[in-house]
């Protein structure tokens, strides 16, 4: 193909006319065992297109190649970096979280998505708390939401802790001792029976 430059306030009609000479033979479009007079018909339905792209504007934009005086000489195509750092899991627990990923893949979290989790409600409470904000800053009637109920369990433990207490001695009973029925202590069929 010969290209002709043309300065930038030249005429439209003159671009169609002598941006692009095709010469028959130099753009081999057919495949083998095409019919004989498709490679013209394809030929002039791409100059027509191509015609037609530039007295529109549209020009499609390629994607530039990198320098070569950008890469460094030592990089070689297809190289792949290998990570050489100690692996943060161990080979059991990569197995154990295959094992529970496939015996039960609708339950099974991954720690990133555990991660992506915690970290989007984070952002919806942040996101509550400032649009509770700016509509207290912004209305004259504004009534806040009501308080999120909570519930909580709370051992007492000191009380259990009383409840079971006793005297280390009471009465001459000593330690141990202390937590035997009384029964334990005295039996009055086995005393006679000796």
């Amino acid at each position: 193909m010969a290209y002709s430059a043309l300065s930038a306030d030249a005429n439209i009609a003159m671009i169609s006319k002598r941006i692009l000479r095709v010469y028959p033979g130099s753009w081999p479009i057919s495949a083998p065992g095409a019919r004989p007079g498709r490679r013209s018909e394809v030929s002039e339905s791409i100059e027509a297109l191509i015609k037609r792209r530039i007295l529109v504007g549209e020009f499609d934009e390629l994607v530039r190649r990198p320098d070569a005086s950008d890469i460094p000489g030592d990089t070689r195509r297809g190289l792949v970096e290998l990570d050489d750092s100690k692996a943060k899991q161990s080979l059991a627990e990569i197995y154990e979280e295959e094992h529970v990923k496939n015996s039960n893949p609708d339950a099974y979290v991954s720690k990133t998505d555990e991660k992506l989790r915690r970290d989007v409600k984070e952002v919806e409470n942040m996101w509550k708390d400032v649009c509770a904000r700016l509509d207290a800053l912004s209305s004259w009637h504004y009534k806040p939401k009501p308080a999120a109920p909570s519930l909580t369990v709370v051992a007492d433990v000191a009380t259990i802790a009383m409840e079971d207490a006793q005297p280390a001695t009471a009465q001459g009973v000593h330690g141990g001792d202390s937590m035997i029925a009384p029964q334990e202590v005295y039996n009055p069929g086995k005393d006679t029976a000796e």
